[in-house]
């Protein structure tokens, strides 16, 4: 007797195939694909991004120092809409137990336990629970979402000349990044937490204290034997109350995300030291809100077909928090004009630091 751990899915009809041998796993049958791809492989997305934009510029030479700018103000539309399906989970077992059979009442000795037909004895998940085998019969729903959302984008730049050589720079606007086409996709993918159904094995049902009718007579194990005097392998039982999973697991899309979003300050002092040279220093600081993570949510699912509903641990893209980013750039440029014309293609150097 132990803890048995086994796969959810038992594919007999071999590993990875290519598009054009795809199979039904349940009998191994071809499938006629109209495409190169299954149903719930598939996911549309549709996105509209309607925008406008505004900008004044100024600019005055009069003041003790030259200065230019720009104030702006763009907006943004965003309308997407996605369709694909949740996928439930679906039993697959190459040894199914027979129509009608009960896990809880039956008599062990009504099966040839040395015999392939009685390897559904051994198959975990033949002693599911009701709503478990309601819950993962495969079914195949599809789902639509649809969002819009309006973005205001302000920025205000502006330019202030020093020197006839020095720079100095100032700029905050807002900006927004649009989550990848694929994280929106509306696809959902049911499986078992840890891919594994578990049950406690029970012991040998045909042992020395209970011997097999068929046993030998001085035989010290209780089992029958083939023609070369061996014993025969038995069909090991499952204990059906110990029959589990550790809870339902799927991956999916998010049609509901929403952009990242940073409010940006840029200050920089650049000096042109010379005709072809300059040492420009840049200072930034970024205030994030909605950026992209993977992270987890608890939802409940309910089978349409059958009407069980269960919570998953669904992982995929979302929305995070706030957070910051900062740090200060610094570059340099220089043409050494000086080397001789067999280095010419060395003049030009430059370095970038950044931290």
């Amino acid at each position: 007797m132990g803890v048995i751990l086994e796969p959810m899915y038992s594919d007999r009809c071999g590993d990875f195939r290519p598009a054009a041998s795809r199979i039904y796993e349940d009998d191994c049958s071809s499938r006629s694909l109209t495409n190169q791809f299954l149903p719930q492989e598939i996911s549309y997305t549709s996105e509209g991004n309607t925008a406008a934009y505004i900008r004044l510029d100024f600019e005055n030479d009069d003041w003790e120092y030259r200065v230019a700018g720009n104030i702006g103000l763009r907006a943004v539309r965003i309308e997407n809409t996605t369709r694909g399906t949740t996928s439930f989970p679906e039993q697959l077992t190459q040894y199914p137990a027979p129509e009608g059979w009960d896990p809880l009442n039956y008599n062990p000795e009504d099966y040839n336990l040395f015999a392939t037909s009685s390897r559904f004895l051994e198959q975990t998940i033949n002693y599911m629970s009701e709503d478990f085998r309601n819950f993962a019969n495969g079914a195949l729903v599809p789902n639509e979402a649809s969002q819009s959302y309006t973005k205001y984008l302000p920025s205000f730049n502006i330019k202030v000349e020093l020197t006839d050589d020095l720079l100095a720079r100032f700029a905050v606007s807002k900006a927004i990044a649009l989550p990848d086409i694929g994280n929106l996709r509306n696809n959902t993918t049911i499986g078992v937490l840890g891919h594994n159904l578990e049950a406690d094995r029970l012991p040998a049902y045909w042992n020395a204290e209970n011997p097999h009718p068929d046993a030998p007579s001085d035989s010290t194990t209780g089992l029958p034997v083939d023609a070369s005097g061996n014993d025969l392998e038995q069909n090991l039982m499952i204990d059906p109350e110990s029959a589990r999973i550790n809870g339902w697991t799927a991956s999916s899309g998010n049609p509901f995300l929403k952009p990242m979003e940073s409010v940006q300050w840029d200050a920089s002092f650049e000096w042109y030291y010379d005709d072809v040279g300059s040492l420009t220093t840049s200072f930034f600081y970024k205030d994030l809100t909605n950026f992209f993570i993977n992270g987890g949510t608890v939802r409940e699912f309910t089978n349409p077909e059958t009407g069980v509903t269960q919570q998953v641990d669904v992982s995929g893209p979302t929305n995070g928090g706030k957070g910051s980013m900062k740090g200060v750039e610094i570059n340099y440029q220089q043409f050494f004009d000086m080397l001789l014309r067999c280095v010419e293609r060395l003049r030009n150097a430059s370095k970038l630091y950044v931290y």
